[in-house]
């Protein structure tokens, strides 16, 4: 399940149940709350991309790339808290040239989600020639342009999908299906209903960079031509003048080689099993600056990142591509277990389960509000303001109880006070998302390295190995 981008609206405008209801099995639901005015509700005349004039390092010579949290001295003022940012070239594929490629700053960078999806303004080099893809209803018959509406837990991306080379440092993916954000493509009605981004400087960044646990990103369902299996409806083909998801009763068949995949996926064989992220740890007012951090592409000796010997992998939900809950693994609050549903949950009543998952996209912690000093801020009821700092205690494990509790405490505090610092990086900022959900968000990374590793593979840790898909710290 696909818990990822982030938005600058009140937790609740989607609720996590439907999108995860109505969107693919790897989709999923994550948030951006916290009280800020960073994003403007309009854009200054000629916005195409944000942050276009930070000079700080974007890219990187090898493997190690540098992540920037929103800030407006490194990525430009229309940010928002907690915003973890990298920058992504893209080319056409099959490239040869340098002016086929264009690097893109300000990408979110998102462990909750699989696959890149970049803002059409935000390429702006007429040397890059993206390829579109192509699907059949039914899997059969003629050819149409394939677009999606890719949902999350409060609003969604709209647009093709369509085929270029992808480069992270010096890590080349070849002929990777991508969505290009596009509002204005051809049939947006039908994704609509879903509060579909509009444009990046409204949004707070260029695209998403999706280096979640999965591959693709909607999994065998989408690529089946049963319409009893293939009953997700995120995928549509496209005439030129509307798209649609069924015809005759035929589903939008997508073959796993042309779903929006996690360009990691598509790596070399040592650096295609995962991602570690690692960023500095922060007090209890926040940090300034960017708090710069790094993401290493592979995990093991080949990727120069092998994991010591106290890392811990936390196994992840195995059958995410076709359960509807793609990465969850165990977490249990005040005595509540949310997210392991082991094998007891399909997609026909995902809506009741539980969620949880770590996910740098979400700029919270979220759980359901409990006790009466965890109140509601002023600027927005969804956020955590209690009048002095809340002491929390929680415990992660993996998917179906293995290898065994980690007890992790942190602290909330109040929102409204840490905004009015002026800082953006915080590791107490919390916010209500409702009763079956626990997000670890980005305040959870801060003074630690946490690996994703992706589900089909494994990685050489210094005390073994662990199989995808896993969490590990």
């Amino acid at each position: 399940m696909r818990f990822a981008k982030p938005r600058q609206v009140a937790v609740g405008a989607l609720s996590c149940a439907l999108a995860c209801a109505l969107s693919c099995g790897l989709n999923g639901c994550s948030f951006q709350s916290t009280p800020s005015s960073s994003v403007p509700t309009s854009c200054p005349v000629g916005t195409a991309t944000v942050g276009a004039s930070s000079s700080l390092l974007t890219t990187s010579p090898n493997n190690k790339i540098p992540v920037y949290v929103a800030d407006p001295s490194t990525t430009g003022v229309y940010g928002y808290q907690n915003e973890p940012l990298v920058s992504v070239t893209i080319c056409s594929p099959g490239h040869t040239l340098a002016s086929q490629c264009q690097t893109v700053s300000n990408i979110l960078l998102d462990t909750g989600s699989f696959g890149l999806r970049v803002f059409r303004s935000a390429i702006t080099s007429g040397g890059v020639a993206l390829v579109q893809q192509t699907a059949r209803f039914g899997g059969v018959g003629a050819s149409y342009a394939l677009a999606e509406c890719q949902l999350f837990g409060s609003g969604a991306d709209w647009g093709p999908v369509q085929k270029g080379d992808v480069i992270l440092g010096n890590q080349t993916a070849s002929n990777v299906s991508l969505q290009v954000i596009d509002h204005s493509y051809p049939g947006e009605s039908a994704c609509e209903p879903y509060l579909p981004d509009t444009d990046p400087c409204t949004a707070g960044y260029n695209g998403i960079l999706g280096v979640g646990m999965f591959g693709p990103d909607c999994g065998p369902d989408c690529a089946s031509a049963n319409p009893a299996i293939n009953v997700l409806t995120e995928y549509f083909l496209c005439n030129g003048a509307s798209c649609g998801n069924v015809a005759l009763g035929q589903p939008v068949v997508v073959p796993l080689g042309i779903q929006v995949t996690n360009p990691v996926a598509l790596m070399g064989a040592s650096n295609n099993n995962g991602v570690s992220l690692t960023f500095p740890a922060v007090g209890p007012s926040g940090a300034s600056g960017g708090a710069p951090g790094s993401m290493t592409i592979g995990i093991g000796p080949g990727a120069s990142n092998t994991p010591l010997a106290a890392v811990v992998a936390y196994p992840a939900d195995p059958n995410g591509a076709t359960d509807c809950l793609g990465s969850d693994f165990n977490t249990v609050l005040n005595g509540v277990a949310f997210g392991d549903h082991s094998a007891t949950t399909t997609c026909a009543n995902v809506a009741s389960a539980t969620h949880s998952f770590i996910d740098s996209g979400s700029n919270n912690y979220y759980f359901p509000r409990f006790g009466v000093q965890l109140r509601g801020c002023a600027t927005s009821s969804a956020s955590f303001c209690p009048t002095s700092p809340v002491a929390v205690s929680a415990s992660l494990n993996g998917y179906a109880g293995a290898p065994g509790a980690l007890a992790v405490g942190f602290s909330i505090a109040s929102a409204d006070a840490l905004v009015a610092t002026g800082n953006t990086a915080f590791n107490n900022l919390g916010a209500d998302a409702g009763p079956g959900l626990f997000v670890w968000g980005m305040p959870f990374f801060y003074g630690r390295t946490i690996y994703v590793g992706i589900s089909g593979s494994s990685a050489t840790f210094n005390a073994g190995a662990a199989s995808g898909p896993f969490w590990a710290l």
